[in-house]
């Protein structure tokens, strides 16, 4: 008996053991980023009821942190009025102090209007991406997720739910190459490094939940901003984040789709190669997806940015021109004052 075959019996049960969680993964990563009642509640508000052992151990009231970003800030809101009022006036720009009241007035019920369309778009965007995973196959989602497997050389059987190495595969046929047990450290290596992509496309997924749930408790700040002239390119960033961010969740499964063809390509070594790739950039959607709306999007904020700037130094020059001819009207009036003294 070969003293190494231990080893390499550990080693295969270690590289089923990464391609079960490898599955776990890619299965519950779309799932996992969906936006639903319990995140949604941390935004608006609600009971949490927390749950032990089938029995209601206690009750949460969550206030909802929109409800609380717009307690907050009211009083910047105020500021920003009062500063775009005043400004408005010295420019003599009717137009600006109606934006101003406008804003004050519709601000806070916008919130929540925005909000809720929000609520609308992810649940929409959720179900087109289950519907790219879905096209084309008949067994549902975990059947078309499975087909990502096909890449690492890995079936998954509904069946019973296992995940079953496919030893025509070159990386696999090493696990169980009994006459060179040493073999199998290659594709324990491999498992390594393919449920680790799995577990990248899953936290980037979360990720981009998150994210989304925290830019819409911020939502307050952006809508807010566009009381003040100078501020208004606040509003523009915030939402072409939050598109970016939306937008992530249906490339991804596209990306992932354009993966289950790829399974009819190439050797072994190539097909492994691509699934990697293909996963990590599934992962890397929410920051490829902001890096391209920044890019289409970054003219535009660019000229507001200027077009801030550029008011921002009118009024300045505006101003000192007011103060220069107060000081020349004060000197008029003195002068007059003076003869009559002497």
């Amino acid at each position: 008996m070969n003293l190494l075959e231990p080893m390499q019996a550990f080693l295969r049960d270690g590289i089923l053991g990464f391609a079960t969680a490898a599955w776990a993964f890619i299965r519950d990563s779309f799932s996992a980023g969906s936006m639903t009642a319990e995140w949604w509640m941390t935004i608006v508000g609600g009971t949490v009821v927390v749950n032990v052992d089938g029995q209601t151990a206690t009750t949460i009231e969550h206030p909802g942190m929109l409800n609380v970003m717009v307690l907050a800030m009211i009083p910047f809101l105020m500021i920003f009025v009062a500063v775009q009022v005043i400004w408005s006036l010295f420019r003599s720009s009717t137009a600006g102090v109606i934006r101003a009241l406008t804003v004050a007035v519709v601000s806070v019920p916008a919130v929540y209007v925005v909000a809720g369309l929000m609520f609308v778009v992810l649940g929409a965007v959720d179900q087109m991406t289950l519907w790219i995973l879905q096209a084309g196959e008949s067994g549902g989602e975990e059947a078309a997720l499975g087909a990502i497997l096909h890449l690492f050389g890995l079936t998954y059987d509904p069946a019973n739910g296992e995940v079953l190495m496919d030893e025509n595969y070159a990386q696999w046929q090493m696990a169980t190459n009994t006459e060179n047990p040493g073999m199998a450290i290659l594709p324990f290596i491999i498992g390594i490094i393919i449920v680790l992509v799995c577990l990248l496309l899953m936290l980037m997924m979360i990720f981009r939940l998150v994210a989304i749930v925290v830019l819409t408790a911020l939502m307050p700040a952006a809508v807010f901003s566009l009381s003040l002239e100078p501020a208004k390119a606040v509003f523009s960033r915030w939402l072409s984040v939050v598109f970016a961010l939306i937008l992530a969740k249906p490339a991804a499964a596209l990306v992932m789709k354009i993966g289950m063809v790829a399974a009819s390509i190439g050797s072994d070594w190539v097909q492994l190669a691509a699934g990697l790739v293909l996963i990590v950039m599934g992962a890397a959607m929410p920051i490829l997806m902001l890096t391209m709306v920044s890019f289409m999007t970054g003219g535009a904020s660019d000229s507001m940015e200027r077009a801030a700037a550029s008011s921002g130094s009118n009024t300045a020059r505006q101003t000192t021109n007011v103060v220069r001819g107060g000081a020349r009207k004060a000197g008029q009036i003195a002068r007059p004052a003076a003869r009559l003294g002497r």
